[in-house]
Parts: C-alpha cells; structure tokens; sequence
C-alpha cells in the first residue's frame, strides 16, 4: 500500500506496474473511492472529481438536519427542506455532483430553519380574559 499527499496543485505522480489500481481519497469532506487502469509501457494522466465526495457529504449533512428537525418536531417549513433533499439525491444519482452539493446545503439550510407551531394552552388564555374582566367590572363599580 502507498500513501501520498497531493502536491499545492493538487496532484501526484506515481510508478508502478500495469495493472488496476484501487485509489482512496480522502478529504476533509469524505472519502472517494475510485479505480485506474495502467497500461503497460504507457505513461497516463488520470483526473478523479471529488464532487460526488463532496455531494455526498451534504447529502449526509441535509439528512441529519432533516431528522433531526422531525425528532424535534419542527415541522413548518420541513417540507421544503424534504423536496430538496429529494431533488439532491436525485442529482446525485444523475452524476450531477454540484448541483447535488448546492440543494443538499439549501435542505440544510431549510431543515434549520423550520419551526414548531407555537400552542399556548387555552386555559391560560381563558384565566387571563377573565380575569382582565373581573378587573375591569371592579374598576367600573368603584366609578
């Protein structure tokens, strides 16, 4: 097994035999697995897209953020944030990796930002109008 760090470009540069090669990246954003071919006597140029790593990680982000808004039920404005995690998935499965990225993290954002209806208990209300009304009967007899 060979590790190696890219270079500031981002590149790395290798020899070995012809063959397949099992490749892992690893990134601050997940890991991509991926497989080359080398052919013999040749030398080759292989360009791996980390966008799917990266898409992959805020599909994973929107999801627990989805969940986590349900568990808590905070339900209004949760769907928006289920249809783009639908439609991320989508464009994940489409090879669409950025678009993928850019509707996860609206999801995210959206799962975040669903609230939960606010229920104030009816008999607190009905107490403070009565009461408010009791006041203003004793006010109204005084005068």
């Amino acid at each position: 097994m060979l590790s190696m760090k890219t270079d500031a470009n981002g590149g790395v540069q290798f020899r070995g035999f012809a063959g397949n090669y099992t490749i892992t990246i690893r990134t601050k954003n997940g890991t991509l697995n991926s497989t080359i071919h080398v052919s013999e006597q040749a030398s080759q140029s292989f360009t791996i897209n980390l966008g799917k790593a990266n898409a992959e990680h805020a599909i994973t982000k929107a999801t627990e953020a989805v969940s986590k808004a349900k568990t808590e039920g905070r339900t209004i404005l949760l769907d928006r944030a289920e249809s783009l995690l639908k439609e991320s998935q989508k464009a994940l499965s489409e090879e669409n990796y950025g678009q993928a990225a850019v509707l996860a993290e609206e999801a995210n954002q959206a799962a975040n930002n669903a609230v939960t209806w606010l229920v104030i208990p009816v008999t607190a209300v009905v107490g403070a109008v009565l009461f408010a009304v009791v006041l203003l009967r004793k006010r109204a007899k005084k005068a």
